[in-house]
């Protein structure tokens, strides 16, 4: 079947593809369901998309958006329209009114490998975003790479349901429905705006627009009649002579109840690194010729002995420009996250060149970044860096 679209993936294909219109995908979008300050800093904001079609969860203070960027190269491309892959998942997303979840793989093929837009939505709403990086499909890792993503899938959404779109090649593996181009239905072709109005627009009729100011003024109205009833019912009850016999209130017991909630509610160590492995796969595949061979998190323990090629000092961490606060927050500690990253080699030193791709990750991913023991080695080619990481939340 001839294709209705051409797919540019990464900011090469602008110049091999002339169509007026393409669907965009892969290394040129940046999308993250994090708060306001995430991002990709040297990609565009778009404006956000909702993750439900019901208007009235999108205007609740909490809603959560999908955060949408993209390269620079794609602002103001003269004679050309592109549509973003990443709408037409949502759109197919927001049909499945099924309450297990719905797992949908998207994405597209790129010189790094096989870019995998993961988004899982539970009655029709988008609840989870992340985009991870296999190798190609040809390469001996990439169905091991495919069984560890859906296996960990598995574990954390019991009962769901998967599903793969175009333009990836299809997996033809049991566990995943194809459902091919049907996830890309209602493309709409336009040109990428040079600044987000970082707003969730929607066009109603007068009239709709109008009950819903209404409603939301009543909803606003019962919920503060409610609150200053439950206030006045407080106040009677502490002020019942039976009650203050008693002793009155235990607010000590009250705060110890609400010390535990608060604990109950931190964000765990082990949510932080499964967000976190997502941020760092999208870091690494910005850099051209850089993949991921694997990633541990968290760090299998290892020999504290002096990092391979590096002096002592130099050891303690390999930060991001101007965040020399990090290299005294890395020491004494144990490493996050290990990678085991791949290169074309260059004619400089295994040890010039580790020390470059690590500052090069290091801005993009947020890490401070050390040579693990035996930390390079050479292969068809390329050079294999292991290499020790460092959250900083």
């Amino acid at each position: 079947m001839k294709k209705e679209f051409s797919v540019i993936a990464q900011v090469a294909d602008l110049d091999t593809i002339e169509d007026s219109k393409a669907l965009i995908a892969g290394d040129v979008v940046f999308a993250t369901m994090a708060d306001e300050s995430a991002g990709h800093d040297k990609f565009i904001r778009q404006d956000d998309r909702a993750t439900s079609s019901n208007l009235l969860d999108q205007y609740k203070r909490n809603a959560k958006k999908l955060r949408v960027s993209v390269d620079p190269a794609l602002i103001g491309v003269k004679g050309r329209r592109f549509a973003f892959a990443i709408d037409a998942y949502l759109a197919w997303g927001r049909r499945q009114k099924s309450k297990d979840p719905v797992v949908l793989f998207g994405g597209a093929h790129t010189a790094n490998g096989v870019n995998v837009d993961v988004m899982v939505f539970i009655d029709g709403r988008l609840v989870a975003y992340s985009e991870r990086v296999l190798p190609h499909l040809e390469a001996f890792t990439f169905r091991n790479s495919l069984t560890s993503l859906i296996e960990g899938l598995k574990d954390e959404y019991r009962d769901a349901a998967f599903y793969q779109a175009e333009p990836l090649a299809e997996w033809k593996i049991p566990e995943v429905n194809w459902v091919g181009r049907e996830a890309l239905k209602g493309l709409r072709y336009k040109r990428v705006i040079p600044q987000a109005t970082n707003s969730v627009s929607y066009a109603l009729p007068a009239g709709v627009a109008l009950a819903g100011v209404a409603i939301y003024i009543g909803v606003i109205t019962v919920g503060w009649q409610r609150l200053q009833a439950a206030g006045a019912d407080y106040e009677i009850a502490i002020d019942n002579p039976e009650i203050r016999k008693q002793g009155g209130i235990n607010t000590e017991y009250l705060d110890l109840m609400n010390t535990r909630r608060l604990y109950l509610e931190e964000p765990r160590k082990q949510e932080v690194l499964a967000k976190k492995a997502a941020e760092i796969a999208a870091g690494v595949a910005k850099i051209t010729g850089l993949r991921i061979m694997e990633m541990h998190l968290p760090a299998p323990t290892a020999n504290t002995g002096a990092q391979i090629g590096l002096n002592a000092h130099t050891a303690a961490a390999q930060t991001m420009p101007g965040s020399e606060g990090n290299q005294l927050a890395v020491s004494g500690r144990e490493p996050d996250v290990l990678l085991v990253l791949s290169a074309p080699k260059t004619s400089a030193t295994g040890l010039d060149q580790a020390e470059s791709m690590m500052a090069g990750v290091a801005e993009a991913t947020g890490l401070s970044l050390r040579l693990a023991m035996g930390g390079t080695r050479e292969a068809d080619g390329k050079r294999v860096f292991n290499v020790e990481g460092f959250i900083h939340e």
